[in-house]
């Protein structure tokens, strides 16, 4: 990252500012890009844009970085006629953000006839040339911006192609794109030319960056290829540091210099705490955002821009005024964050609540202000509530309420997502009431895609030979009383000698039959509700497939055996998941055995799930305390 130079390389400068100055693009770069979209954008946000300069709100544009130039080193560098580099300030190689600057060049170029910085083009022999002859070049007055996007390109186009007939000797591509934003600079309808240039002037700002040790070459390679990123959490400091320090003498420099550096120590270390993966997984939700400073998500729950795509929003909203510099916000904001995550019971129902949302609405920013308005304690039961209601969403349907979180409504069919999110509760509850103080890690739950295992198997399509089919059909045979399910037991009979005198091709017509058979069994015995579905990360899930239940248990013991021996290859294993295939939940030992997954087996892990989760109608829950640890008796499921 580029740092915070004690020098302080980071300063805003309004273009007005610049206009003493000489830019020089150098061969090594990809010249000027910017499409007529990029083009109409800052057009537009400028004209749009009200200024206030008693409040110093600025536009603020991305960052620019430069590097100044010595004199005999120009003059060496390039032979131009028409330019005196004495009659400029300073001269700077322009290596980021020459699309942003080349622009504003073409604006006042084309809008003024003041002075205003120098742009000079190594790129190709004409674009030079071009770009600074801009003002004599034709404009094509037909040009439409009303038209539809796609319209105007094919517009612009056409009018190239007229132009470069008659002036061969500009046809490169970068004259292509100073062309294009040209017509639509001169044709832009502004609302009011003179105070649009005064805003470009004097209320539009850039991040001035001027890198001091580095070769532009080296800077520009650093910079395409990531190792220095300006992320919108930088910048963001950058606009801090530059709040700290005084435009005029009041404050001492050691003063500023003792605010800055006590900002610095107090950023890296919210940025490692934000980097401890515990911690970030605990408040990321589901974000898609990649964060290299991941005290970017702070400002982006603050200013609630969580949803958007771009990185430098928020600092745009910064930088822009649109929202105001408080580092004691950040702070406030951070130190909560780490209140919870200190405290497990707060922690894993914050944690789960963000899993469960998907963060929408921007639920940390929203439990944060709740946190702030009550005590400790009064947070806990309302992150308790938070919790039921998001458990209470009813389904109306001729005139028939049904309890989505219901456990008896839920179904592997129609509520895959209801029931992850109860069998997450639930592993964190059992996790929480087994072990005191213990904390759950969000990580396992966000960097794996967890599935739905059914416990007794389901599909047959997955199975290849007969060998296995009669495995899969025993399990089924199982399940069935041959009295109360003669019927179903007798139709398994039956397959079960059809498979025996076939090959494993034969076996294959033999598959919707059995199919048809399964699918009524399944029905019959609820094996698409919660007693028969268990959470599986999706590798150990697609590996044990549709085998019977005691191959299913084999694997699952292995596969947890192989994690207490430190084989970070294989995933995380819930604990309500190894209860399962352990028979954990069977306390009858009489009913107790390990070739399958019994009826009895799946009431008992179901009964299991409600005692945990379930709370009665109109009965308030309560809260039993020891001195040891404080565990909820409180639950959150309609029963």
């Amino acid at each position: 990252m580029i740092g915070l130079q004690e020098d302080n390389n980071f300063k805003l400068r309004t273009i007005e500012s610049l206009k003493n100055y000489v830019f020089l693009v150098e061969d090594y770069q990809r010249g000027y890009q910017w499409d007529e979209q990029q083009v109409l954008d800052l057009l537009n946000d400028i004209d749009t844009f009200e200024p206030n300069a008693q409040a110093q709100q600025f536009y603020c544009l991305q960052p620019v970085a430069v590097k100044e130039i010595q004199r005999q080193e120009l003059a060496q560098l390039i032979e131009d006629e028409d330019l005196n580099i004495n009659e400029f300030e300073k001269i700077f190689e322009l290596i980021d953000g020459q699309q942003r600057l080349t622009t504003i060049f073409l604006i006042l170029s084309l809008l003024t006839a003041n002075k205003h910085h120098k742009i000079i083009y190594r790129t190709r022999a004409s674009s030079k040339d071009y770009v600074n002859r801009i003002k004599t070049q034709p404009i094509d007055a037909s040009i439409d911006l009303k038209v539809e996007l796609e319209d105007l390109k094919i517009a612009l186009n056409n009018s190239w192609k007229g132009y470069v007939e008659k002036h061969k000797h500009f046809d490169n591509v970068d004259n292509y794109h100073f062309y294009k934003a040209a017509q639509l600079i001169c044709n832009y309808p502004y609302k009011n030319k003179e105070a649009f240039i005064n805003k470009i002037s004097l209320y539009t700002q850039v991040i001035w960056y001027n890198e001091v040790h580095k070769s532009p070459k080296k800077l520009f390679a650093d910079l395409n290829s990531g190792k220095i990123k300006l992320t919108g959490a930088e910048l963001i400091k950058a606009l801090f540091v530059l709040h700290l320090s005084p435009q005029n003498n009041s404050i001492s420099s050691e003063v500023v210099q003792f605010k800055i550096n006590e900002l610095a120590i107090e950023w890296d270390e919210i940025e490692y705490q934000m980097q401890q993966s515990d911690f970030w997984y605990f408040i990321k939700s589901k974000t898609k955002r990649e964060y290299a400073s991941r005290i970017g998500y702070l400002f982006d729950v603050i200013l609630n821009v969580i949803d958007k795509e771009d990185d430098l929003y928020a600092y745009r909203m910064y930088a822009n005024k649109e929202e105001e510099l408080n580092w004691n916000t950040v702070k406030l904001f951070f130190q909560k964050l780490v209140e919870w995550y200190n405290d497990p019971y707060i922690y894993h129902r914050v944690g789960f609540l963000l899993f469960q949302r998907d963060n929408k609405l921007n639920s940390l920013k929203k439990l944060n202000e709740k946190s702030i308005r009550l005590s400790k304690e009064n947070f806990k039961e309302a992150l308790d509530d938070e919790i039921k209601n998001a458990f209470s969403k009813v389904k109306i349907k001729e005139g028939v309420i049904t309890q989505l979180y219901h456990l008896d409504s839920l179904s592997y069919k129609t509520n895959k997502l209801a029931i992850t999110h109860v069998l997450v509760l639930y592993n964190i509850c059992l996790y929480e009431n087994l072990i005191t103080n213990y904390k759950v890690n969000f990580k396992e739950f966000y960097s794996q895609t967890w599935t739905l295992e059914h416990i007794f198997p389901q599909n047959l399509a997955v199975i290849k030979e007969k060998d296995e089919a009669m495995l899969f059909l025993e399990d089924y045979k199982s399940l069935l009383d041959t009295k109360k399910d003669k019927q179903e037991f007798d139709d398994i009979l039956i397959l079960e000698e059809k498979l025996k005198h076939v090959n494993d091709s034969g076996f294959q017509k033999l598959k919707g039959e059995m199919q048809e058979l399964i699918t009524t069994i399944i029905q019959k015995f609820g094996l698409d509700h919660i007693g028969n579905l268990t959470l599986l990360h999706q590798n150990e899930n697609s590996s044990i497939g549709n085998k019977p239940f005691k191959a299913k248990r084999a694997e699952i013991i292995n596969f947890s055996q192989s994690l207490r021996k430190g084989n970070l290859k294989t995933s995380f294993i819930p604990l309500g998941t190894l209860n399962v295939f352990t028979k954990f939940y069977t306390t009858q030992s009489h009913d107790l055995q390990f070739s399958y997954w019994a009826e009895k087996d799946a009431i008992s892990y179901k009964e299991a799930i409600n005692r945990a989760l379930c709370y009665e109608k109109k009965t308030k829950p309560t809260v039993i305390n020891d001195e040891d640890s404080k565990q909820s008796s409180i639950k959150y499921l309609p029963q």
